[in-house]
C-alpha cells in the first residue's frame, strides 16, 4: 500500500501460515508473467497467488487451492445521463425520429383531406374558420391514431369515413413502429450494459493483465487488448477511460474496486476461464507438506469466506 506494508489476501493467508509454523520470510516484488520463472531459478521459494496451474506441474508443487474465481470484465456504471444518451442514439440509428416525422406528415395530409371533403357540408365537425376547421382536423386525426372509435361520435361523409378508416390502420402501424422502437432501445441500452459471454468484450475497448491465461484467451478469440502490467493500472486506465472493460478476475477485481473504486465499477462475470489460486514450490521443496496442512486448516475454517471479503466486499458469486 502507500505505506510500503504489504496488504491482500493472499498476504494474510500466508502471513497466518507462517505464524502457525514459525516460518522466517521476506516479500520479493515481481512482475505477474516473470514469478514462475524467478521461482524455478531459485530468485524466491514461494509465489503467493497464481492462476497458471496446468503448464507447470512437472516443475512446481502446488497446494490445496485456497480460492476460484470465475472470469469477469468491470466496466463503468451508466449515468442516468449516459443512459439517455445511449438510447438516444439507438433511436436516430433506427430511424425513429424518420418514423415519427412521418407521422406528422401523414396527420397533416390527412387532416387537409378531411377538411377539405367535410367542410363542404352544412354541418358536421369541421366547422368554423379555416383555420380552426384544420385545426379541428388535427385533433382529430391525433386523438383517432392513439384511441380508435372518436370518429363514431362524429357525422361524417361516406369519403371521410373511407379516409378515417384509412388512418385508423396507419395510426396503428405507426404506434407500433414508435413503440417498438422505444422498446427495442431501451432494451439495447441494458443489454450494452452487460457483459454476458466474451464475444460481448468485442463491442468494447478492452483491458487484462499481461502474461495471464485470460490474456492468451481472448486474444485466441480474437480480442484486441490493451495489456497492463497490474490490475491497478488496469483500473487506472477504465477510470480515465482508456478503455471501457478490463477483463480479470472477479475476485481480484472486486478486491480493486472495493478498496479503490467503490460504486465507481460494476463486475459482470462469464465462467468461461476457470481460475483457481493455490501457492506454488518449486519441486521437492521440503516446506511444502507442512505449508499445504496449514493452509487446508485455515480454508476449510468457517470463517475462511468472511476473511475473503474483507478485501473483496461481498463476493460477485
Amino acid at each position: 500500500n502507500d505505506s510500503g506494508v504489504w496488504e491482500g489476501m493472499a498476504i494474510d493467508l500466508w502471513e497466518e501460515i507462517a505464524k502457525k509454523l514459525g516460518l522466517k520470510f521476506q516479500y520479493v516484488p515481481c512482475i505477474q508473467d516473470r514469478m514462475n520463472g524467478q521461482l524455478k531459478a531459485g530468485e524466491i521459494d514461494i509465489i503467493p497467488v497464481t492462476g497458471e496451474a496446468t503448464e507447470l506441474l512437472d516443475v512446481e508443487d502446488f497446494t490445496q487451492p485456497f480460492l476460484f474465481s470465475k472470469t469477469a470484465a468491470a466496466v463503468a456504471h451508466l449515468s442516468l445521463l449516459a443512459s439517455i444518451d445511449n438510447i438516444r442514439k439507438h433511436l436516430w440509428e433506427s430511424g425513429m425520429f424518420t418514423i415519427v416525422l412521418s407521422m406528422f406528415l401523414t396527420m397533416f395530409v390527412i387532416s387537409m383531406i378531411l377538411v377539405l371533403f367535410e367542410s363542404r357540408r352544412e354541418s358536421g365537425h369541421f366547422e368554423g374558420s379555416r383555420f380552426q376547421r384544420f385545426a379541428n382536423a388535427l385533433w382529430y386525426t391525433a386523438v383517432t391514431m392513439t384511441s380508435v372509435g372518436y370518429g363514431d361520435t362524429h357525422r361524417l361523409s361516406g369519403i371521410g369515413r373511407i379516409v378515417t378508416f384509412t388512418w385508423m390502420l396507419l395510426g396503428i402501424l405507426f404506434v407500433a413502429l414508435f413503440t417498438g422502437s422505444v422498446v427495442s432501445a431501451i432494451t439495447t441500452n441494458d443489454i450494452n450494459a452487460q457483459i454476458i459471454r466474451v464475444d460481448d468484450l468485442l463491442h468494447y475497448r478492452c483491458g487484462c493483465l499481461a502474461g495471464t491465461k485470460l490474456a492468451r484467451f481472448l486474444t485466441e478469440q480474437g480480442i484486441p487488448l490493451k495489456k497492463c502490467a497490474s490490475y491497478e493500472e488496469g483500473f487506472a486506465a477504465l477510470a480515465r477511460g482508456n478503455i471501457n472493460a478490463f477483463a480479470g478476475d472477479a475476485i481480484s477485481e472486486s478486491y480493486v474496486i472495493n478498496n479503490e473504486y467503490p460504486g465507481q465499477f460494476k463486475i459482470c462475470s462469464f465462467p468461461s476461464v476457470s481460475l483457481v489460486y493455490a501457492m506454488a514450490f518449486r519441486a521437492g521443496d521440503p516446506d511444502y507438506a507442512a505449508i499445504n496442512k496449514a493452509l487446508m486448516r485455515i480454508v476449510f475454517a468457517d470463517d475462511w469466506r468472511i476473511k475473503i471479503e474483507r478485501w473483496t466486499g461481498p463476493a460477485p458469486f
